[in-house]
Formats: structure tokens, sequence, C-alpha cells
């Protein structure tokens, strides 16, 4: 790990977390039969980045439902202007609805996070793949 980086324990879980599903979205493509000269080392560089800022590996948690809730949060708030701005500008009309709607959606999932904290302990199978 570079030390210039200066990378918290969270920003490195974060890293992990979104670095190991791009490469398992990546391989999943591979396994569908999409398998272009650059993709290998794509994987590469993202191994490499890993590396290069001490990405931790997605912890697995101990309640599968908290990580499949935790996991809509992050798509929750990516609905939000903010998670668009790579593809463009919006219009004010259209920046003050996706806030709203994100704010809405993070509560929704907030509340059903707080509703799973109140029931007994849920087991579920666990689906291949990842989110």
């Amino acid at each position: 790990m570079s030390d210039g980086l200066q990378l918290t324990e969270a920003h490195r879980h974060a890293l992990g977390s979104r670095l190991a599903g791009l490469a398992e979205l990546l391989r999943r493509s591979q396994r569908e039969g999409f398998d272009p000269p650059g993709l290998e080392p794509l994987l590469a560089d993202i191994a490499l980045i890993e590396e290069e800022t001490g990405a931790l590996s997605p912890r697995l948690p101990p309640d599968p439902v908290r990580g499949l809730l935790s996991r809509a949060v992050e798509l929750a708030e990516d609905v939000a202007p903010r998670g668009l701005k790579q593809y463009g500008p919006l219009s004010d009309a259209a920046a003050e609805y996706l806030t709203s709607t994100s704010n809405r959606l993070e509560r929704a999932v907030f509340e059903l996070l707080d509703d799973l904290e109140r029931r007994e302990p849920v087991q579920i199978s666990r689906a291949e793949g990842t989110l």
C-alpha cells in the first residue's frame, strides 16, 4: 500500500467492496462468453489497485439480510444527483425530484433495517454471486 494515499480503514473497506464488485461483474461477463483481449489486463489492474490502496476484502456480514439491506442503502443513495453526475448535468427539476426520491428510498430502507433490528435473527439461503 502506498503510504502517500493516507486512506482510512473505512476508505479501504469501501474500496475493497467496490473493487471486488467490479471484478466480480467482469468475471461474470467472462463466464457469459464475453472475453475480449482487454478483460484480463483490466482484472489485473483492479488487483494492482487493491494492492496499492490496501483495499480490504469485503466482510461477509454475520447477518446476510443486513448485508443486502446495506447494499440497498448504497443503491438508494446513488439515485441522488451526486450519484448520476458522471452521466451529465441534470435540470433543476430533475435534480430536485431525484434528491427527494433518493431521500425517500433511503428512509424506507433504513426503516427496514430498523425493523430487522426488532426481529429475531433471520436465516436466508445465500444466493450465488454478489450484488
